[in-house]
């Protein structure tokens, strides 16, 4: 699992799961470097922005005898869920496959297998609150070969923020580099997701449907 740890004997390993103010955990696996989980969570969720504002978060734990040391972390988007539940009539898609862990200070340290699927339920219009349906492109212009501009609305911007982790002097004395860097990674992640989904909305009330730039 991790292969910055070689050099150690075993990890005690165990994953906590986050949704925004959710969270869960697995069994803690003893004693492996490739730990197999093989468990199920649920999280259900009132506000469909949620779905677009914060990422999954899984952190992989290594559980020592007083206290827990963190391996890695992953951040799982799932906008494009929603994005393929807009455009179809299936309402049970999946995310899968294998993403990197990553830790600020050490860079990439394994990857973990992941499998998720969002339900929607008792739900006529699920994305009330949400930018479903917009695509985003980093260029500012597209291919006409694949895609066909019938009208360019206009230019939308929006702005979010958030307070700085060492903004004052006690925060910088009494937090370390690394667990400053994973809260400032975390915030960067949701204001970017938070900023995205108020564009979109912006997008959808002037009719259009895709981003430019």
């Amino acid at each position: 699992m991790d292969r910055n740890l070689q050099g150690d004997a075993s990890t005690d390993a165990y994953v906590v799961i986050v949704l925004d103010s959710q969270s869960q955990r697995t069994r803690t696996c003893r004693k492996s470097l490739n730990p197999s989980f093989n468990e199920e969570f649920r999280f259900e969720i009132v506000d469909d922005s949620t779905l677009q504002n914060v990422p999954l978060e899984l952190k992989v734990m290594d559980q020592d005898l007083y206290s827990s040391e963190l391996i890695g972390v992953v951040y799982i988007d799932l906008t494009p869920l929603i994005m393929r539940t807009a455009h179809s009539t299936d309402k049970d898609l999946v995310i899968q496959g294998w993403f990197p862990l990553f830790d600020t200070t050490k860079g990439i340290r394994g990857s973990v297998s992941v499998t998720i699927k969002l339900q929607f339920i008792g739900n006529d219009n699920p994305f009330r609150d949400s930018s479903a349906g917009v695509q985003y492109f980093s260029s500012s212009s597209l291919s006409l070969k694949a895609f066909v501009i019938q009208e360019v609305l206009g230019l939308v911007v929006d702005l979010v923020v958030d307070d700085d982790l060492e903004s004052s002097w006690q925060d910088y004395f009494r937090k370390d580099n690394k667990t400053v860097n994973d809260s400032r990674l975390r915030i960067l992640y949701n204001l970017s997701a938070e900023v995205r989904r108020e564009i979109g909305k912006k997008v959808l009330e002037l009719g259009g449907n895709a981003v430019l730039g």
